[in-house]
């Protein structure tokens, strides 16, 4: 390979790859456990871009936003942005960079009054890609819904 190292396809039913540097120490190892359509005999290596066809996710777990796009392999940042109602305007609160395969976001003072939340990933040439789908959290008790007052039951 380009690098030095040796690419190796072990093919048959144990389905491994392995790829070892010039000193013989493993760099990748890969199988697949159990081909369901049969037995690999050839593996490949090469530069590959992962382009979902679906949407990021969001998740919301107590004032802290957590969110991923499962095979994007170009994503370099998101930007987190906060409404305070379904159909209002959205304003960026947050732009973390990714971290690894899941990134999150502690809703602070920067998310006062907001109550739905959204994330933009951002790819490594600085373009927008594709929003989540908007989440609701009430962390803010401005988000809460309006206390029910119950009136005692008066007997006739």
């Amino acid at each position: 390979m380009p690098n030095g190292n040796t690419f190796i396809g072990w093919g048959g039913p144990a389905t491994i790859g392995s790829e070892v540097t010039p000193g013989g120490d493993v760099a990748i190892e890969m199988s697949i456990d159990r081909p369901a359509y049969g037995y690999n005999y050839r593996w490949f290596r090469f530069p590959w871009v992962g382009l979902p066809s679906t949407l990021p996710t969001l998740v919301s777990r107590g004032g802290v936003l957590y969110f991923s796009w499962n095979g994007a392999t170009e994503i370099a940042s998101y930007r987190v942005e906060g409404s305070a109602t379904l159909t209002g305007s959205f304003a960026t609160i947050d732009t973390p960079i990714r971290a690894g395969f899941e990134t999150s976001s502690t809703l602070g003072l920067s998310a006062a009054g907001m109550c739905y939340f959204r994330v933009m990933p951002i790819d490594r040439a600085a373009a927008d890609t594709r929003y989540s789908a908007t989440v609701y959290d009430p962390v803010d008790p401005a988000c809460s819904p309006a206390v029910l007052t119950f009136l005692p039951r008066i007997s006739r």
